[in-house]
């Protein structure tokens, strides 16, 4: 565990410093988007591994899975937020290695959350997020001397209104006419170096095209690349229009645009109203319902730094206290470090720490992280990704969905990891 966390701190300090000769580093760190809503529909498929347990792997996991997934994202100079909705479904085996038990499992799951920022002066906002997921589990238990079904149905919701200072600004159009300048320069197909007022007039550009919808895609990409090419051409920088011109352009245009890099930090504190409800039922007639309300206030700072073209560093801070007669408090701290060499290939790793006290019991929790992707083609991306957590008496708090500790894959489990590959397609 301590050699896996000093390796990520080792990457993260030698790319660090490799980043700092990088010319225009701050250029992403202060670049402010324009008004946009972008939307897309993506389908996932994952193949996941993982195994559980004590001191040591008492139980593995294999799961395999196929998302549905939509998103909207909204910027303008009063208002941020985002919009997504998810369809899963999931087929999964385990096996208690002591037991030699058996466990098929047939899940599916519907989910939507939204969050909203609404800014009233400066940086001040009033802001409002929700959160709701149904799930239905079907789970066959087999052995040498028992088979049991059970099913079980699930809902949570949760609400959340919050104030608060700060903004992030995305950052993601910048990148992409950084990724124009620079492929275009390599070729020399342009004289020189863009300067601010350039780049920025092409990352809007950017942005702008962006948000236009065509049924026909084809239509579309001809529409954006010569939009592109018009401000390019505006510039009196490039020095031919051949073909290596035109696939430079629309390499750096096409790939890397599912990419979500941010600017800037916010604070904001807020209440959260947390309703769960299960119900579960077996085969052998036994049922049961439980529901819990579970009222939260909570404070999250988050700060987020483009040191360059290529370094991306976010870090996280949450405070909740549960205002139910546990009167649990936790905290979490994560930092995630992300390498973007190209406009195909990424690379993160993260580590985010936890405690908690609750009736008298202080918990702990550590997790660390590595995730990375290749596009395949501008809409098909090849991801990776392999987690550890370790934990003890640790009190897992409601607000996932809105901190980082939801890339940690919350468990009871003291021991825990997964292994996972998939493939996700853009439909649009």
């Amino acid at each position: 565990m301590k050699k896996m966390i000093a390796l990520v701190v080792g990457i993260i300090l030698f790319t660090s410093y490799s980043a700092l000769s990088q010319n225009d580093k701050d250029y992403l760190k202060n670049y402010k988007a324009p008004n946009f809503r972008i939307r897309g529909l993506n389908v996932y498929f994952d193949a996941l591994a993982s195994g559980g347990g004590t001191s040591s792997i008492t139980s593995n996991q294999q799961y395999f899975s196929n998302d549905l997934f939509y998103f909207q994202r909204s910027n303008q100079e009063r208002y941020q937020g985002s919009v997504t909705s998810l369809f899963s479904q999931d087929f999964s085996h385990s096996k208690n290695v002591i037991s030699d038990v058996n466990i098929l499992g047939y899940d599916y799951l519907l989910r939507a959350q939204s969050q909203n920022f609404w800014y009233l002066k400066g940086q001040w906002f009033a802001g409002f997020h929700n959160y709701a997921q149904l799930s239905q589990n079907y789970n066959r238990v087999k052995d040498t001397s028992i088979s049991l079904q059970t099913t079980q149905l699930n809902l949570n919701v949760s609400a959340s209104p919050t104030i608060g200072y700060g903004r992030l600004e995305p950052v993601t159009f910048g990148r992409q006419a950084m990724d124009i300048e620079r492929l275009l320069l390599k070729t020399g197909r342009i004289s020189g170096n863009f300067n601010e007022q350039q780049r920025t007039e092409l990352a809007n550009k950017i942005a702008q095209i962006e948000n236009k919808r065509f049924y026909d895609i084809r239509l579309g990409r001809i529409y954006q690349l010569e939009a592109i090419d018009s401000v390019m051409g505006d510039m009196g920088l490039v020095t031919s229009r051949d073909i290596r011109y035109y696939s430079r352009l629309q390499d750096a245009y096409l790939y890397n645009n599912l990419v979500q890099r941010l600017s800037g930090w916010r604070n904001q504190i807020g209440f959260a109203a947390n309703f769960d409800y299960t119900y579960s039922k077996n085969t052998s007639g036994i049922s049961s319902d439980t529901a819990s309300f579970n009222p939260q206030v909570f404070n999250l700072f988050s700060y987020h730094l483009p040191q360059s073209y290529s370094i991306q560093h976010d870090f996280e801070v949450m405070t909740a206290v549960d205002l139910d007669s546990s009167s649990a408090v936790t905290g979490t701290i994560a930092y995630n470090f992300g390498w973007f060499p190209t406009t195909r290939t990424y690379l993160g790793a993260g580590v985010l720490g936890g405690i908690s006290h609750v009736n008298g019991v202080t918990g702990r929790k550590v997790s660390v992280g590595v995730n990375s992707y290749y596009y395949v083609s501008p809409k098909l991306r090849l991801e990776g990704s392999f987690y550890f957590n370790a934990r003890e008496d640790y009190n897992n708090h409601n607000l996932t969905y809105l901190s980082s500790e939801r890339g940690y894959l919350p468990t009871s489990q003291p021991r825990y990891y997964s292994f996972s590959v998939g493939l996700n397609y853009a439909i649009f």
